[in-house]
Order: structure tokens, then C-alpha cells, then sequence
């Protein structure tokens, strides 16, 4: 209340309306996709927000010095969770 008061406001600061926000400008078009092998973190890349599971291999393929294997056929089990998580189980 006293800061109020020091920045010219006469009514009480509990008595005002919450700020308003707009939602566009609190939501990220890019999100960071953390990824794993055999459940270790080896990289966080950033893509796209709802990207595909495609797309986050293609990404992580062209991404350089990440201890990540060469051939994803060898891929025991591949989860994967939208604007999370990539996990490659060999």
C-alpha cells in the first residue's frame, strides 16, 4: 500500500482489478524436447510446439556433437511424449 501511495494512487491497492493478459502473448511457439538414451540425457533440442515424432528424430539427426546412435533401426523402443521427451531405448 505505501508503495502505491508513493506512485500517486489515493485509493487502497487491495480495492483495484487484477491486470488484464493476453493469452497470445503467454504461449511459446517453441518448445524444448529433452532426449535420452537407455534413460540418460544426452541433449535438449528446441522445436516446434505439438512437433511430431519425425520431426524430433530429423532435428536430433541433424544436430552435431550429441553421443547419440548413428542408425535408429537398432532402436529396442523408441517413447516418445509430445513437447517433452524423446527416449531411445537400444
Amino acid at each position: 500500500e505505501e508503495c502505491w501511495s508513493i506512485i500517486g494512487e489515493n485509493e487502497l491497492i487491495s480495492g483495484q482489478n487484477w491486470p488484464k493478459y493476453e493469452e497470445k502473448y503467454i504461449q511459446d511457439d517453441i518448445v524444448q524436447v529433452v532426449i535420452q538414451i537407455n534413460g540418460k540425457k544426452r541433449a535438449v533440442i528446441e522445436v516446434g510446439k505439438d512437433s511430431s515424432q519425425d520431426l524430433v528424430i530429423e532435428k536430433l539427426k541433424n544436430t552435431e556433437n550429441i553421443q547419440i546412435p548413428s542408425d535408429f533401426s537398432l532402436a529396442k523402443k523408441v517413447i516418445f511424449v509430445k513437447n517433452k521427451i524423446l527416449n531411445i531405448v537400444v
